[in-house]
């Protein structure tokens, strides 16, 4: 796995949401962390251990097994007033909580993707919390860990997950670690615990467990062989009863057939209906609404009548004012007939423009698209709506009445009468409005009426009612149908059911079961043989690649290499333990001046070990360069980035600076980032964090920091 981003909150010295990026950048694949005592860097360390696993970052001679926080190891985690360092007086925030982004290994791709899990980036997140102002270790609530997959799909038992595709907790311990232990940690694989763990890091594991699920598999097929059945008689009955049932099947299968073909068509005629009911109940609303605009223009006709009669009254009793009214109402009419004569050229224009988007199409034209002629019917359609277009336009042309100069003429003669007494204006707007309604609903009428066509009949509703009745008819015999079907379906799934468990008795009892059950055994059995060996070999190379692996880079990096084997200087055992080999072939015995050459197997081991392992694992240390021999320091650096994909150093401000004295070594080329940790008075003693990139600037900031510690240490 490898460890991508760490938000920590509120824990230790970090107060508030503090987030760390680790991620290899390419060939880079190292992070340094710096900063002086008690400025939060193992903080990091333990952050990382509780967060996955709920354990300890290991302390001065400490043991890591089964090292899990208590409620009192949590409740010291709380950030406090004056920093996280200081372990007395109530938290100062009531919630701590630690995120880590991982990716897992790519070797777990496949074993991820056949349980259903997504490859990619896990969010993980442990807290904690206290719900009281002055709290005590009693009052840590721990709530579950959280597991989040790539689709943000939490899983469900996070422990088990992160020891089957992350890293087992024991075998953490390797890689994670304060440089107090580094000494002692090739004595740590003791017990079968880590032994298991070291073999499913490096997948031995898995091919154990495929040897031992065949052991399960082989006693299942002895079983089924031993009780495998040859009872002919009941067999041959059987066979018979299946095959009635199959012709039962048969023949009902072909029922349903008729039925659902009776179905479409009843179906298809209905949707028919219910299309023809629509339109039919449309030009009902439309009859309606013609009627009741033919009984309003008669009555608009009717007022129309009692003006003019009106106004035949008026000219009986001004007969001198007779032939102005006369000839005001020619002009009137001339206007109308004028109006109307508009109208007829507007819809001969509507008309032409319609006839306009009607393609014309001749005998054995093709289609533009497909490049098939057009069929004759088709053609002959075509023909008639042009025509009746055609006709249409000459029916509205014939309609316009030519006007003579005569209108000019009698508006100015009208105009002209102006010493007449006899002022008819306010009856004739009266009698020009209701004309001009009168006009405008013969216009709607007319409309209407072409929209219905030939439904203007009191057939319509007749129509509309039987298709009601017939379409009522129809979804009955419908829903008999469907029911029909179902029933017949109903029978055929208890056939199948009858058909499946005679199948399956008579699997039981046929002699061919008992010799596919045989065959299955011999080949389990053969396959078992085979992954048992297998494991056997491959734990061996494991071993053997570990111990070589390890024997090499160890002399490599000592500098008293008369002390090992020149060829063989490691041997690991079957429970994969470590030991050094003299140069006689016999187990080293270490003495008190050898405790850097002990540091150097211990890290040759981590080396081996990753080296051999089928996942990734983040390596991370903790001021250990102190426990180093100086002329093993140069050798050490030169070699680590090839030691696993992702390595974290956290190191002292003394450290780093006795680092850079080594600038001319390869090593800086892998260092992707460099994160300073700082705190003191000014920071309220939370840890500040400034993450650099240029070792350049790193150094600068160096000189900052060792200054600021500086004053501090004069103020006090």
């Amino acid at each position: 796995m490898i460890i991508d981003r760490a938000v920590i909150e509120n824990f230790g010295s970090f107060r508030g949401r503090n987030e760390l990026e680790l991620s290899p950048d390419g060939k880079k694949n190292i992070t340094l962390i710096v900063g002086h005592g008690g400025a939060g860097k193992s903080t990091v360390g333990q952050a990382i251990r509780w967060a996955l696993y709920n354990r300890k970052f290991s302390e001065v001679g400490e043991s890591e097994n089964d090292e899990v926080y208590s409620k009192e190891d949590v409740f010291k985690q709380f950030f406090r007033e004056g920093g996280g360092a200081m372990k007395e007086g109530p938290p100062a925030e009531n919630h701590i909580s630690v995120q880590l982004v991982v990716t897992p290994s790519e070797s777990v791709k496949k074993a991820l993707e056949a349980h259903r899990y997504k490859f990619g980036e896990y969010a993980l997140e442990r807290e904690a919390s206290v719900g009281k102002i002055v709290s005590k270790p009693g009052d840590v609530i721990l709530p579950p860990l959280s597991l989040k997959g790539p689709d943000q799909r939490s899983i469900l038992y996070p422990e088990g997950f992160i020891e089957e595709y992350f890293l087992p907790a024991s075998m953490s311990s390797f890689f994670m670690f304060h440089g107090d232990r580094i000494k002692d940690l090739t004595r740590h694989i003791e017990g079968s615990p880590v032994t298991d763990d070291i073999k499913k890091v490096l997948d031995v594991q898995a091919m154990e467990n495929a040897a031992n699920d065949l052991q399960q598999i082989m006693t299942r097929f002895s079983r089924n062989v031993t009780t495998a059945s040859k009872d002919d008689t009941r067999r041959k009955e059987l066979d018979l009863e299946i095959t009635k049932i199959e012709g039962q099947i048969t023949k009902l299968q072909g029922q349903i057939g008729e039925k659902e073909s009776l179905l479409k068509e009843k179906t298809e005629r209905i949707t028919e209906l219910e299309r023809e009911h629509r339109d039919l109940l449309d030009v009902a609303g439309k009859l309606g609404e013609y009627d009741e605009k033919v009984r309003a223009m008669k009555g608009l006709e009717g007022d129309r009548d009692k003006i003019e009669e009106k106004k035949r009254a008026l000219l009986d009793v001004f007969p001198r004012e007779a032939l102005y009214h006369t000839l005001y109402s020619r002009a009137l009419k001339v206007k109308e007939i004028h109006r109307k004569n508009e109208q007829h050229r507007q819809n001969a224009e509507d008309v032409r423009r319609q006839l306009s988007q009607v393609e014309k199409l001749k005998p054995g034209q093709k289609c533009s698209v497909c490049g098939q002629p057009f069929p004759e019917e088709m053609v002959d359609q075509r023909k008639k709506q042009i025509e009746h277009l055609n006709e249409e336009i000459a029916k509205e042309e014939r309609a316009i009445v030519p006007l003579k100069p005569e209108f000019q003429m009698l508006m100015r003669t009208v105009i002209g009468f102006e010493n007449i007494k006899y002022d008819p204006k306010g009856l004739q707007e009266e009698l020009y409005e209701k004309r001009s309604q009168v006009a405008n609903l013969d216009h709607d009428i007319t409309e209407l009426g072409k929209k219905l066509g030939d439904y203007t009949k009191p057939a319509v509703r007749d129509r509309a009612d039987e298709v009601t009745v017939e379409m009522n008819r129809l979804s009955t015999e419908q829903g008999g149908l469907k029911k029909e079907i179902a029933g017949y379906k109903k029978a055929i799934d208890q056939y199948t059911d009858v058909q499946k468990e005679r199948s399956r008795e008579l699997a039981k009892l046929g002699d061919q079961a008992s010799r596919k059950a045989k065959e299955r055994f011999d080949l389990a059995d053969k396959l078992h043989d085979v992954f048992a060996d297998t494991v056997d070999e491959l734990a061996f190379e494991k071993r053997d690649e570990i111990a070589k692996k390890t024997g090499k880079i160890l002399m490599e990096l000592t500098i008293k290499p008369e002390l090992f084997h020149r060829e063989a200087p490691v041997e690991v055992d079957e429970e994969f333990q470590v030991r050094a080999i003299n140069k006689d072939g016999n187990v080293l015995e270490w003495d008190r001046q050898s405790s850097s050459e002990k540091t150097i197997l211990s890290l040759s081991f981590i080396y081996g070990l990753l080296s051999a392992s089928e996942k990734d694992a983040p390596i991370v240390l903790d001021t250990f360069f102190g426990k180093l021999d100086p002329n093993h320091i140069d050798k050490f650096l030169e070699r680590l980035p090839s030691f696993g994909p992702q390595i974290i150093l956290i190191t002292t401000l003394e450290e780093f600076s006795a680092l850079l004295d080594r600038k001319s070594s390869p090593f800086w080329k892998y260092v992707a980032r460099y994160i300073f940790l700082f705190n003191d008075e000014s920071t309220g003693n939370a840890t500040r964090i400034n993450t650099i990139s240029s070792l350049d600037q790193s150094v600068k900031e160096l000189e900052i920091q060792v200054q600021a510690k500086r004053k501090e240490s004069v103020k006090r």
